[in-house]
């Protein structure tokens, strides 16, 4: 809850000090532009007033911008001919205005208008060269502009937003009485335990700031002006939010229990029998020396003992997979049955323990199908890889007319190596290549080969994606290892691991060459043979 409080007060912040920053930007332009032209009279001239309008149409007229004379008497901008001139010498703006040295910017404390009666804020600057007496040039934004930026922000009925002079003025609040606004704070916990220590956090208040109500509150002071933004939410949506949170986490847990329950049992299993097997190679090794032939039996059962453990994590992964869809099957079961007797959060749970289920199902299937290199390897054989680059092409056919990408298949030999492995290699480099496609320009993907050293070949998979940190450069190759482990990024981040498990299963090397924001290259090396041409666009 802390982390939600802290993002919701950054993006608050964020919209703020964008509000504050276009009117500091204008002030200044406002400012240089009258030292510039001292012959000329801002209140009337049109080029002022055109300067004017600019920012008043980027702001979406939110925005009033007025000028002072040096006694306070106010000015419209372009000012009507017997307009009623009000005075503001009395206003806070106006004071500290003419305190300061010219081009400071000051904000006000809020203030009804006297003509409009609406509450506003005044940002305020004196000016560098007076002109025509026109002393001081101030924006005045209404706090309906701040309620607006709130609006989103705010969580549950008692969340609150405000914002705070560092000095503890309160400029504006989401949702409160206007007659707290101007309201010092600088006692309250916020400023005395919070921005004491530190620029930015998250505590705990038995009163925040205005309506007495305990709250989470993340508070945070803006980096360029002297302002503090905070927004709060109430203990009981805080509960309420741990409750739900605690739900989803035992349903989860009960799930992962469940799983690894069954995994143990089996590779408790297996442990037993694999244990046995050596402890009966243990005693025959004292007899070797004394008979060929035993120890032509110890080293077939060492043989042997090897291959269970090379298929370990096969048989496994295999004997997973029916508990695991009994699990998938009864809860879909449970939720046709009880359909509308159940409460909402009920079905939620069914849809996560299934997603969870099919999710693990492709996980023990990688596995399975990372086991089968080793365990159900053939013998290397001569095989043309421009036919299995093709066939990876047309697997992947779905993929790449979704995307919208071009594949260049160029001239590529023949190779020793298994001709389904090789097939799952292009296929497997492709699909990364398509699955971390740039937003930006089409996809092109292309696949090459050129002689290496000692009768080998070098292949390259090329993509023009969003590129890879030189950093990750090892780490996407570790099994189930992925960049961006979201929901919308499909696979269970074995894809890479395949790769360099059927590269050294042939005998070659696999590495890659990135630019983050250009593209990847996969590169790998192949006992070569005779050189197929011809090129093949996808």
């Amino acid at each position: 809850m802390e982390q939600v409080l802290d993002r919701q007060r950054g993006a608050v912040a964020e919209q703020v000090n964008g509000i504050f920053k276009i009117t500091e930007t204008f002030l200044v332009a406002a400012n240089r532009w009258v030292s510039d032209h001292p012959e000329r009279d801002p209140r009337t001239d049109p080029d002022f007033a055109a300067l004017v309008r600019d920012f008043q149409r980027i702001t979406n007229e939110s925005m009033l911008v007025r000028l002072v004379d040096e006694d306070g008497t106010l000015h419209l901008v372009p000012e009507a001919p017997g307009a009623k001139l009000a005075n503001v010498a009395d206003r806070d703006y106006f004071r500290e205005a003419m305190a300061h040295p010219p081009g400071d910017i000051f904000i006000s404390a809020p203030f009804r208008g006297r003509s409009t009666g609406l509450w506003a804020l005044s940002v305020a600057t004196r000016m560098s060269r007076p002109s025509h007496g026109a002393t001081i040039a101030f924006v005045a934004i209404e706090q309906s502009l701040f309620n607006s930026a709130f609006a989103k922000g705010r969580i549950g009925e008692e969340g609150s937003i405000s914002l705070v002079r560092r000095d503890g003025v309160l400029l504006a609040r989401s949702a409160t009485n206007p007659g707290e606004l101007g309201r010092n704070l600088s006692q309250s916990p916020v400023f005395t335990e919070g921005l004491a220590k530190s620029g930015d956090g998250v505590l705990f208040t038995q009163g925040q700031l205005t309506d007495g109500v305990p709250k989470l509150i993340a508070f945070g002071a803006l980096p360029n002006f002297p302002l503090v933004v905070t927004v709060g939410a109430s203990m009981d949506s805080v509960v309420g939010e741990l409750r739900a949170t605690v739900i989803r986490v035992a349903m989860i847990m009960a799930l992962v229990s469940v799983l690894m329950f069954l995994a143990t049992r089996k590779i408790l299993s297996l442990l037993d029998d694999l244990a046995a097997s050596r402890s009966q190679l243990t005693a025959s090794r004292d007899q070797m020396a004394a008979e060929v032939e035993e120890r032509r039996h110890i080293e077939a059962a060492l043989q042997r003992s090897n291959g269970d453990l090379e298929q370990f994590a096969y048989i496994a992964s295999h004997d997973l997979q029916t508990p695991l869809r009994n699990i998938v099957r009864y809860a879909q079961l449970l939720e046709r049955r009880y359909q509308g007797h159940l409460e909402p959060d009920a079905h939620d749970f069914i849809e996560f323990i299934v997603d969870g289920g099919k999710h693990m199902t492709q996980l023990i299937g990688d596995l399975l199908e990372y086991s089968r290199i080793a365990s159900q390897a053939k013998p290397l054989d001569r095989c043309s890889s421009k036919d299995a680059a093709d066939r990876a092409v047309n697997n992947l056919r779905v993929q790449i007319e979704e995307a919208g990408a071009e594949v260049v298949i160029g001239e590529l030999p023949e190779v020793m190596a298994d001709d389904a492995r090789l097939v799952s290699l292009f296929q497997n480099l492709l699909g990364n290549g398509l699955k971390y496609r740039s937003p930006e320009r089409p996809s092109k993907l292309s696949v090459t080969a050129e002689r290496a050293a000692r009768g080998t070949w070098r292949f390259a998979v090329a993509d023009n994606g969003i590129g890879i940190e030189r950093e990750y450069f090892e780490k996407i190759f570790q099994i189930f290892q992925r960049l961006n482990p979201t929901s919308e990024t499909e696979g269970t981040g074995i894809g890479l691991t395949l790769c360099r498990r059927i590269v050294d299963r042939f005998g070659g090397a696999i590495w890659l060459e990135s630019t983050p924001g250009s593209g990847t290259t996969f590169f790998f090396t192949l006992e070569g043979g005779y050189h197929h041409e011809g090129d093949n666009n996808a």
